[in-house]
């Protein structure tokens, strides 16, 4: 019998890259985590920047604060920052999601920039 590998690859939404506005990075959020969540996914990732000062832009607090609302309202499981192995208090979540975090290399890199949802359990 074949030996099969799972995937932990993880989809990606770019919003840094566009040039939105807060609202029009927002708008395209909520669709992005709408279509994962009908596509069963375990997790994506956003890059979003971590704004010009360095010390986290508009977008980012904006998709920190949407998502931990989600987070309380029980519509994703977690979310972490990009640097989810450089920072306290993300042990329990980081270690469930372990696999698709070192596929994606963020046990190499520690990005502010982008942020990862959990939607469910792996």
């Amino acid at each position: 019998m074949a030996k099969t590998t799972k995937s932990y690859r993880i989809d990606t939404l770019d919003i840094e890259s566009q040039g939105y506005t807060v609202d029009e990075a927002m708008r395209e959020l909520r669709y992005f985590i709408e279509e994962m969540k009908k596509g069963n996914k375990i997790i994506a990732k956003v890059i979003h920047g971590y704004g010009s000062t360095g010390t986290g832009g508009a977008i980012k607090k904006s998709v920190e604060n949407y998502l931990r609302t989600l987070q309380r309202q029980k519509q994703i499981k977690a979310f972490l920052p990009g640097n989810v192995y450089f920072v306290t208090g993300y042990v329990e979540t980081r270690e469930k999601y372990a696999k698709f975090l070192k596929a994606d290399g963020a046990n190499r890199h520690s990005n502010e920039g982008i942020t990862y949802i959990c939607f469910r359990e792996p």
